[in-house]
């Protein structure tokens, strides 16, 4: 037999294992046993091929006409032996393929589906089951809680606010016992809190802020800082002020005294005390400025009065004499007597202003006052 015949016998044994294979009643199994056979003639063949290859030691060949038809023969037997295999190959997988198509399409029909509807259902199911579970967990903790707080007589704290400041997400794998320690925990935290908070001072304020978080120590220090803050602004107001009021005085003529303690009017003695013009507050250093100004206008008006009655009176003026008539001497005329000059000796007359400031009825003195003592005036339109 040559080598050609044997190699078309080779192919036809590889077929026919596949084809008696698949005549068995479970053809799969039968065709998967029978691989590692077809595996070990396709290994047998291959090796073959290689010395076939190696006999024509092509690298030493000479280039001649003879080994020309030699190299063109021998390529067109191996290329069609290989395109023979490639057919059987083919008509194998096939033969293969076409069952576990078969079978893959019943088991998805059979198990994959209906176990797969099957398993969501349940899945599903569960899911629901879960949830009514955990909403019924919730009511009974949330009904616990308010009644715990209630009895404590801490109504205004919610059980959404306890969750949320937590942070709780229920789950079934804890214990209802577990949460209901720790809301207790909680609500005897919140009444020792409640109680310290009674000490402080500016407790509303401090408890605002407390039951925003339930968190006493930051609820205190917010409130302290806040007042400090406060406290340093209020400082700032009152010391710009001070210096207003001191501004104020300095222009009416005031000046601090060597203790720093009370504010002399520089021409007049009138005097504000230091405590008049730091802790009066806006309408009491008001009455008090148009008191001292009112005291001031009616010692200038009496200062001035006393200057004028101090000056000297004038010297009575001398009445004219008069001269007896003489009979007219013809012979010697006598010089006609002049009138004595009388000079003027009146003090000299003073203009001063100012504005008075106060009730209708010191008003009223100031000008009886001026009135009694003849001093002239005129109001200032």
């Amino acid at each position: 037999m040559s080598k050609k015949d044997e190699k078309e016998s080779e192919a036809v044994i590889v077929t026919d294992q596949v084809e008696s294979a698949n005549v068995e009643d479970n053809a799969l199994v039968v065709a998967i046993k029978t691989l590692p056979v077809i595996k070990e003639r396709i290994k047998e063949t291959g090796a073959q091929v290689k010395v076939r290859i190696a006999e024509l030691n092509l690298d030493s060949i000479e280039a001649t006409e003879d080994n020309l038809k030699i190299v063109t023969d021998t390529h067109a037997v191996l290329n069609k032996e290989f395109n023979e295999y490639e057919d059987q190959r083919k008509a194998v997988k096939a033969k293969l393929t076409s069952p576990l198509t078969e079978m893959l399409a019943t088991y998805k029909e059979e198990l994959t589906i209906p176990y797969g509807e099957a398993l969501n259902k349940l899945k599903d199911k569960k899911s629901t089951i879960v949830e009514e579970l955990l909403v019924k967990k919730e009511a009974a903790l949330s009904g616990y809680f308010t009644e715990y707080a209630m009895s404590e007589k801490l109504s205004y704290i919610s059980w959404k606010k306890y969750k949320d400041l937590k942070n709780i997400a229920l789950v079934r794998s804890k214990t209802d016992a577990k949460y209901k320690e720790e809301i207790g925990s909680f609500i005897e935290n919140i009444k020792s809190d409640l109680q310290m908070i009674s000490g402080q001072p500016h407790q509303a304020e401090i408890l605002t802020e407390y039951k925003k978080t339930y968190n006493c120590s930051d609820a205190v220090i917010i409130v302290q800082d806040r007042k400090a803050a406060e406290k340093k602004e209020e400082d700032k107001l009152q010391e710009m002020e001070l210096q207003r009021r001191l501004g104020i005085l300095n222009k009416e003529g005031f000046k601090l005294n060597e203790d720093d303690t009370i504010l002399i009017h520089s021409d007049l003695e009138v005097q504000v005390t230091w405590k008049e013009v730091a802790e009066a507050d806006e309408k009491a250093f008001s009455k008090i400025m148009n008191e001292k100004r009112a005291v001031i206008a009616a010692l200038k008006v009496r200062k001035a009065s006393a200057e004028i009655k101090e000056q000297p009176k004038a010297a009575p003026v001398a009445p004219k004499q008069e001269v007896p008539a003489t009979p007219p001497v013809e012979e010697t005329p006598k010089p006609v007597l002049a009138a004595p000059v009388v000079q003027d000796t009146l003090p000299e007359t003073l203009v001063v202003e100012f504005r008075i400031t106060d009730t209708l009825i010191k008003i009223k003195s100031v000008k009886q006052f001026m009135i009694d003592n003849n001093i002239n005036f005129e109001n200032i339109d």
